[in-house]
């Protein structure tokens, strides 16, 4: 007898390995599927439908069938029972039928068979959920922070060092790869220094950074930094000038220009004394 239903749909989206899953029981589950957007085929004239088989022909081209990802299949033999089922494969049978190999969605099959039980985690969700709006104030908030003092120092108007910290030598062409020692500090690069005062332009460091790059080595200037003209004394710096032809837009002489740190254990960049608040109000603090 040819009493068994079957309704075939897509774009279901729930997946075998029941990541993503639906509390519907089974009139919700078959209002999902039997939905416009989903609806793909259903029919009733169809011999008794075994679940253990897992494969089924349906009198639906394959064209049809392709987008098929989930199925519905009842059975009166099972009490009228609707089975929910996760589509495995669509292969071609003929012009006008199809064979579907699919497996149980045992979730959505059984869920109403499921005896629920409260929770005993309640959740619950706030109806402003602004910002601050669910939140008790603690007692910890001092107000605004106050200003007991300001200084401000003239460490050297507008004249100044540009400090250029790279692994490169454009004067020598080559690369350096061991330590340098400044003002007591280690480094692992060295420091060229350009001077901008109201006699000269940073002319120097241009072409110091346009060698670089004609060079190669644009990737090894690793930072820069201002140095205020009243931090170094003249007299402690040695000056290197070298004749460069590079090759740009065509052949060109560039003098590479700039100033170096002699190295030093002890420092030898001038200290500058700042005026600093060792109290707040009646509170000193315990740490200077």
């Amino acid at each position: 007898m040819k009493n068994s239903s079957i309704i075939l749909a897509k774009g279901i989206r729930l997946d075998k390995e029941y990541n993503n899953i639906l509390n519907y029981n089974t009139d919700q589950m078959l209002t999902l599927i039997r939905d416009n957007a989903h609806l793909v085929y259903e029919a009733n004239n169809y011999s008794f439908i075994d679940e253990f088989q897992n494969i089924i022909n349906v009198q639906v081209p394959y064209g049809v069938c392709v987008n098929v990802n989930y199925m519905a299949f009842q059975n009166p033999r099972y009490s009228n029972k609707w089975f929910f089922c996760f589509i495995d494969k669509i292969e071609y049978n003929s012009e006008k039928s199809t064979n579907i190999t699919f497996h149980i969605d045992s979730w959505a099959t059984w869920y109403d068979a499921i005896a629920q039980k409260n929770c005993y985690v309640l959740r619950e969700h706030a109806e402003d959920d602004t910002i601050g709006a669910n939140t008790i104030d603690e007692g910890l908030d001092t107000g605004e922070t106050i200003s007991m003092d300001t200084s401000q120092e003239d460490l050297g108007g507008t004249n100044f060092w540009v400090a250029v910290v790279s692994n490169y030598n454009p004067a020598t062409q080559k690369n350096f790869d061991g330590i340098s020692i400044y003002n007591g500090n280690v480094w692992g690069s060295k420091i060229f220094l350009f001077r901008y005062d109201t006699t000269t332009t940073l002319e120097d460091l241009l072409v110091f950074i346009l060698v670089t790059n004609a060079d190669g080595h644009p990737e090894d200037i690793q930072n820069m930094f201002i140095v205020p003209e009243s931090l170094l004394d003249l007299a402690d710096l040695t000056l290197t000038e070298v004749e460069r032809q590079i090759s740009i837009i065509s052949p060109d002489t560039y003098t590479v220009r700039f100033y170096n740190l002699p190295y030093s254990d002890t420092a030898i960049i001038k200290a500058v004394t700042r005026s600093k608040a060792l109290s707040f109000s009646d509170y000193t603090p315990k740490n200077r």
